[in-house]
């Protein structure tokens, strides 16, 4: 195919095009086609790095063919190859003018100082997860506040302990548009809603009732803050009366997601009561499109008809005209092994997720479950942990005429268990429910047995042969020897001719990470103090360098 008519298209054209490609295939792959592609790619000033799962040779091209002044989006992560610190010796964060999003993971306080003194005035996103949270110095509390008033940010997501969170102090008409927070209490969150009025979009991880009532005394009078059209809280033990009064301060959302794992005595009053929730979103939250929930309790355990008829208890109020024709709000209500309920929203709005065998549990919805409508129930689930005993061996017939493929299909990272002796039946099914094509992340783990390391290398061998984007292999081991095999027999076998670097995590137990990459580029052994390890790892450490492998120890 010739490529002549894309290459006569303006420059902005096809800047405009590749601001869809990945930076890796932008670099590895674009840029060698023809002469004019790549003087294209020498002048396209819209890269976006992520320096998560990168080689250190690949982290020195890059740098070498890509001007900082040309990035507009930084991701590092410190408990992988290309930490802060590396980025730091290599590069002035200064110099990166046009910077408009920075996201730092389990940054270390030197380093995150470091970024928070030099960030880019142009810096509009902040993320900033901390790697112990609890132990920063007053410095970088301070700077977290001082911060806020040097760069005129419109997304702010922190991961962080609430100790910084009580003391940030948030400037006056601060133009903040996007607010994440892990931690917040009732207090914090009633001041930023009266400090942020450009607040559009607010998400609570962890929000905290202890101090509802010293903050909510029932003689206050409180307005409501027009500004906030989304709102996302997650909390556990959260009642409905005191749900409702924090959502009235909100009340022009049309957006609302709800996550709470409470304890429930009775249906009526409480969070799981569809009535009381109809009455409340008619009375108070007139422009409210879309409402998205997860609730879950534990209740005494039952079983046959008894356990039917209670689920059906909380799913009868969601039948009403309201919820089904006028919202077009659909719920469904699951029992897993006779003792949690979980109730939430269709699709589940949960992006992590456990995967139970049908048989383990019951289930009652407003909406009926084809096999169309059980996959677009998971498609917000990224994050998937099931065990090889939970993949059904046995597939129905609706299941094998389904022409939309498998269950979880935009699922990206999957944890396995490999707690079954009749591992190569089930992983031969496990595409029946899992995209395997679409994952970027394999953890696999398994039982202490003699025999783990035959089953691990048959699951790893079976499914790099499905995938197309995979970057990152973890494997946590059960014990010793189980380990000494799976790096003496399994690497060399399996893993040689995909493997980039190897990550020895040396703090949990018996964990190994093998980076992969759809891209590959030479590399050159790491060298590092062998602290900690075994025999079985100074000898891969030693065969890594033979076969010009890097290695990282943490």
């Amino acid at each position: 195919m010739s490529l002549t008519p894309l290459l006569t298209l303006p420059p902005e054209v096809i800047h405009h095009i590749i601001d869809y490609l990945d930076y890796e295939d932008i670099l590895w792959s674009l840029r060698y086609v023809c002469r004019d592609l790549k003087e294209k790619t020498e002048s396209y000033n819209r890269y976006r790095l992520d320096y998560r799962c990168i080689s250190n040779a690949k982290f020195k091209r890059i740098g070498y063919l890509i001007r900082p002044e040309n990035v507009i989006s930084l991701i590092l992560a410190d408990d992988d190859a290309i930490s802060s610190g590396v980025f730091l010796s290599q590069f002035d964060i200064k110099d990166f003018t046009r910077l408009y999003a920075l996201t730092l993971i389990r940054t270390r306080e030197k380093h995150l100082i470091e970024f928070l003194q030099h960030m880019p005035s142009g810096v509009k996103y902040l993320s900033i997860e901390h790697q112990d949270s609890l132990n920063l110095s007053h410095e970088t509390i301070e700077l977290h506040s001082s911060i806020l008033s040097k760069v005129r940010l419109r997304q702010l997501h922190m991961v962080t302990s609430n100790f910084i969170i009580v003391n940030m102090q948030w400037p006056t008409d601060y133009a903040i548009q996007n607010l994440a927070l892990r931690r917040c209490s009732c207090k914090q969150y009633l001041n930023l809603l009266r400090c942020l009025p450009n607040l559009h979009t607010l998400e609570l991880l962890d929000f905290s009732t202890n101090d509802f009532a010293d903050t909510f005394p029932s003689n206050l009078t409180l307005a409501s803050f027009s500004h906030v059209k989304t709102l996302t809280i997650t909390s556990n033990l959260m009642l409905m009366e005191m749900i409702r009064l924090v959502i009235s301060l909100t009340r022009s959302i049309y957006y609302l997601k709800l996550s709470s794992l409470t304890r429930v005595l009775n249906i009526q009053n409480s969070i799981f009561d569809g009535s009381q929730w109809e009455n409340f979103i008619e009375t108070n939250l007139s422009e409210l499109d879309k409402f998205e929930f997860f609730f879950q309790t534990f209740h005494r355990k039952c079983s046959g008809d008894a356990l039917k008829q209670k689920l059906q208890a909380f799913v009868t109020p969601f039948q009403t005209t309201f919820w089904l024709e006028h919202k077009h709000w659909f719920v469904n209500c699951t029992c897993i092994k006779g003792e949690l309920i979980e109730l939430y929203s269709i699709p589940l709005c949960q992006s992590n997720h456990i995967h139970d065998s049908k048989d383990n549990q019951t289930s009652c919805s407003t909406l009926a479950m084809t096999s169309e409508n059980e996959t677009a129930m998971m498609d917000n689930v990224s994050h998937l942990s099931l065990a090889l005993t939970d993949i059904p061996i046995v597939i129905s017939s609706a299941q094998t005429a389904q022409t939309h493929g498998s269950l979880y299909q935009r699922t990206t990272h999957l944890s396995l268990e490999l707690d079954s002796a009749d591992y190569k039946r089930r992983i031969w099914y496990l595409s029946s429910l899992v995209n395997i094509p679409y994952l970027r992340q394999i953890s696999l783990s398994s039982k202490p047995d003699k025999h783990s390391h035959v089953t691990i290398d048959y699951t790893i061998d079976a499914l790099l042969k499905q995938t197309v984007n995979i970057r990152k292999l973890q494997i946590s081991f059960g014990y010793h020897r189980q380990y000494d095999q799976i790096l003496i027999n399994v690497f060399p076998s399996t893993l040689l001719d995909k493997t980039i670097y190897v990550v020895f995590n040396t703090i949990s137990e018996f964990r190994i990470d093998f980076i992969l990459d759809r891209h590959r580029c030479s590399t050159n052994a790491r060298a590092e103090p062998l602290y900690n390890l075994d025999e079985a790892s100074v000898l891969l450490i030693d065969w890594l360098k033979v076969n010009n492998r890097e290695y990282y120890i943490y």
